[in-house]
């Protein structure tokens, strides 16, 4: 049974061809964990109220959904043309809808899972990120997201996690054993006078847990020095050179929609190496 992975995209401009670093990224790291990865596409189709409803605007709307089915089938076979010189098992499906139907369409999907892929938004492909909080909160599965533009292999010899002993630190945790099996050494990073919170024997305790795993494990306390606990985790990252960082994800609610809380946006902000978080 190979462990299953799903990626979702939405489709670029036929006239912009998306690069395909991060696809290629994915697809290495569903052959590292002996893994099938599902790609959606998402072609979006655009809809006018019938008020506003004529002859000419009937036409450019159908054209321009038309462009993106287009779009989305060239991009489907780009995958499949990767996917063959890779050796790895990828299925991809095209979604047609808005684009609140496209991600919420792409986050049910992903519920049956056991490891969600998607890249962060950037000025040029704005669409992109617009994936990134449906997985997070209504798939119920772990996401990597990967910085805009990422090509790289995902490096899992040396996996940091950020843990601050919540309920979400603890699901992305457990969420990611089949890429911490992959590890040569794990390190848990804990930020200290930030919170009220004993942190370090809770991360030392952690560390007894994942003993089971069989890898070099160590726990370094970070201490709070006015910079924001994300900052922090994303410099110690950079300066032991991780491949990975493992989190909780964190939101709130406004106007009954989940958004992005301040910890999450700002690892995702600018984060030069992939982060895997649950929530």
């Amino acid at each position: 049974m190979l462990f299953p992975i799903f990626y979702g995209i939405i489709a670029p401009d036929i006239a912009t061809p998306k690069s395909l670093g991060a696809m290629k990224t994915a697809i290495g790291l569903a052959a590292k964990l002996d893994g099938q990865l599902s790609v959606a596409i998402g072609a979006l189709e655009i809809s006018v109220r019938n008020t506003l409803s004529s002859g000419i605007v009937d036409r450019v709307v159908a054209e321009e959904g038309q462009r993106s089915r287009e779009s989305a089938k060239a991009l489907s076979g780009q995958i499949a043309d990767l996917a063959r010189g890779s050796g790895s098992a990828v299925h991809t499906e095209i979604l047609s809808g808005s684009l609140g139907q496209i991600t919420g369409q792409c986050a049910v999907r992903a519920r049956i899972h056991g490891l969600v892929f998607a890249e962060a938004g950037g000025p040029s492909e704005p669409l992109t990120g617009a994936l990134i909080e449906p997985l997070l909160f209504e798939s119920g599965r772990p996401v990597i997201v990967v910085p805009n533009g990422f090509s790289s292999e995902i490096s899992l010899s040396h996996i940091l996690i950020a843990w601050d002993g919540s309920e979400g630190a603890a699901r992305a945790v457990w969420d990611a054993i089949p890429l911490l099996r992959q590890a040569n050494t794990l390190e848990i990073a804990t930020v200290v006078g930030e919170k009220e919170l004993d942190e370090v024997p809770a991360a030392n305790a952690l560390a007894g847990m994942l003993t089971f795993l069989g890898k070099k494990i160590t726990v370094t306390p970070l201490t709070f020095d006015g910079n924001t606990a994300a900052g922090l985790i994303k410099q110690h990252a950079a300066r032991t050179s991780a491949g990975l960082v493992v989190q909780g994800a964190y939101g709130r609610s406004r106007w009954s929609e989940l958004i992005l809380g301040g910890v999450t946006r700002e690892m995702l902000h600018d984060c030069a190496l992939p982060v895997l978080m649950s929530h």
